[in-house]
């Protein structure tokens, strides 16, 4: 089974959302920042799908607690069981693929044959489920249907998979009922008789399987056992490894293992749900699992799931990766996969290099580390004098990773980031481009005076003070007669175990800054790393105040600063 499209109104955090699943993919992993709705996504699918007739309903679950504007969510499913296609189920109500409100909906053999679930909810709170077409009246699905449904959530409840009841995904590896009854009332006879729960045993072999390919070992044989409470026998059985229940084991083997059983227990044809897949797991396990839940045949089955981790967004395939957006109250999903211009066809490549960026809503993109450990020292300045981070805006920093940062900014703004550069003056080459980038794509720029490094700026506008300050730096990262060899080329007086630039001037400071940046085999530059880029930036800030307000310096950072704080 597949969810190839989803319309939600009024659910939680989403006024409209209206969206597509691509049918080639077997996995989905949407992105986001914070309260961009991806688990509202899933709880509407979740809800649309809900196999009980018992769904609990609040106020607070429509959008702005509005319960004059009725909840509607409805889900187009393709690959359904049989059972429900027939003609005395809903087998008349099958859709194309290709579905428009006020358009004839027969399928057709060019596109795979769906059925459309709705779920409305109106300010009684009672729930409604009917499966809907434009050719046909409404026909009401029931619970019984819709546990034939081929569906599963993994989310902070996993362990109720270890356990045999209604709920229990265990439930559709066995018709348990009849072995559980008679387990209980045996043992409610006789306490000191061993329950017979072997019928149940069919699904050990499964369980060990499973954990094997999921990267979860176990002790020994997994055995069904009667939970036994302090003076009662629970109603309740459940799976042990050993003399160890699995509940007992970590949150992340939990999680495998429910994820292994929900996606066999039909064949490899369910719809799987994740909410943030990596809890729990550490990154060597999270791209084990990935790879594992790519790797199923492409018409087996679905997952559809979330993420706050760059190690799963740089596991990810662009043709996996969505990105969701919310924007008062309207929840649009973009795909990551290749865009039609030819300077966007290295989105993979841009995937590896900066994951973390698509998990932000805004970017300052930094022509290389130096920029990036610079922009570190300003978010410590901001929280420390403007008691906010970049991160309260909704900004985090991205690698331009060099002469390739305008084709990164391309490929950011073509997925929807409000993105700027920081950068460089000192390349005559890039001048035209960064002209090119401010006129068509109207991207903020914060560089230089023509012909400056960032490095070369500030020696130029700081005082010579504030200078020896920063030359310690190289000082202390590599020794004192590395860095005095390289100023004694420059005609610094240079005296005993310290360096005196009292007597420079703003061109001669300028040299400095030069020298830091030449990369030869002589000479390393001195700020080259996130880390010396910090400390770089740390001086500045420290002494902000002592810097010239007319100086590039303080222009170019504090219209930075002023692009981080927009709202």
């Amino acid at each position: 089974m597949r969810v190839i499209s989803l319309s939600v109104e009024n659910f939680r955090g989403i006024k409209h959302c209206d969206i597509n699943f691509p049918v080639k993919s077997n996995l989905i992993c949407m992105i986001g920042s914070g309260d961009s709705t991806k688990t509202t996504i899933l709880n509407a699918i979740e809800w649309a799908l809900w196999p009980s007739w018992n769904l609990q309903v609040s106020d607070n679950d429509f959008y702005r607690s509005n319960t004059n504007e009725k909840i509607i969510i409805e889900v187009t499913l393709t690959q359904v069981a049989n059972a429900l296609l027939t003609q005395e189920k809903f087998g008349l109500y099958q859709r194309s693929g290709a579905i428009e409100p006020s358009e004839n909906d027969e399928p057709t053999d060019d596109d795979p044959a769906c059925i459309t679930i709705r779920l409305s909810i109106e300010s009684d709170l009672d729930p409604r489920w009917e499966v809907i077409c434009n050719r046909l009246e409404p026909k009401p699905i029931s619970n019984r249907d819709r546990q034939a449904l081929a569906f599963s959530v993994i989310g902070q409840n996993c362990e109720r998979d270890f356990v045999w009841n209604r709920l229990s995904v265990l439930q559709r590896f066995a018709e348990s009922k009849e072995i559980i009854n008679d387990a209980l009332i045996s043992t409610l006879r006789n306490a000191s008789a061993k329950a017979d729960l072997s019928g149940l045993d069919d699904v050990s072999s499964k369980v060990l399987e499973i954990g094997n390919d999921y990267g979860v070992d176990f002790e020994g044989n997994i055995q069904n056992r009667l939970f036994i409470n302090s003076s009662s026998i629970s109603s309740s059985i459940g799976l042990f490894d050993q003399n160890a229940p699995l509940l007992q084991r970590g949150k992340g083997s939990q999680r495998l293992v429910s994820m292994g059983l929900n996606l066999n227990a039909t064949n490899n044809n369910a719809v799987l749900l994740i909410d943030e897949v990596e809890n729990g797991l550490e990154p060597y396990r999270l791209r084990s699992l990935i790879n594992k839940l790519r790797e199923r045949e492409p018409n087996n089955g679905q997952v559809i799931m979330t993420t706050h981790s760059p190690v799963v967004v740089a596991e990810c395939k662009n043709t996996e990766l969505f990105i969701v957006r919310s924007t008062k109250g309207i929840t649009t999903l973009q795909s990551l996969e290749y865009q039609s211009k030819p300077e966007n066809q290295k989105t993979q490549a841009h995937i590896r290099s900066n994951p973390e960026a698509y998990l932000s809503k805004r970017l300052i993109i930094c022509e290389g580390k130096t920029e990036i450990g610079f922009i570190r020292a300003l978010d410590s300045y901001l929280q420390e004098k403007e008691q906010y981070r970049m991160a309260y805006m909704g900004v985090s920093v991205c690698d331009g990773n060099g002469d390739k940062i305008f084709d990164t900014a391309k490929h950011f703004v073509s997925c929807g980031y409000d993105v700027c550069l920081f950068l460089d003056s000192d390349k005559k080459a890039t001048e035209k481009k960064k002209a090119e980038l401010k006129e068509t794509l109207k991207i903020p720029i914060f560089d230089w005076e023509e012909g400056n490094s960032i490095e070369e700026q500030l020696f130029q506008d700081v005082s010579n003070s504030i200078a020896e300050i920063l030359i310690q730096i190289p000082i202390d990262d590599r020794n004192f007669q590395s860095v005095l060899n390289k100023l004694k080329h420059l005609n610094i007086d240079v005296s005993g175990t310290t360096i005196g630039l009292s007597r420079l001037n703003e061109r001669e400071r300028k040299s400095i800054g030069t020298l830091a940046k030449t990369n030869t085999k002589e000479n390393k530059p001195w700020y080259k790393r996130i880390d010396l880029g910090e400390l770089l930036g740390n001086v500045i800030f420290a002494h902000w105040d002592e810097i010239d307000e007319n100086s590039m310096t303080k222009k170019t950072i504090a219209g930075l600063m002023n692009w981080i704080y927009q709202k």
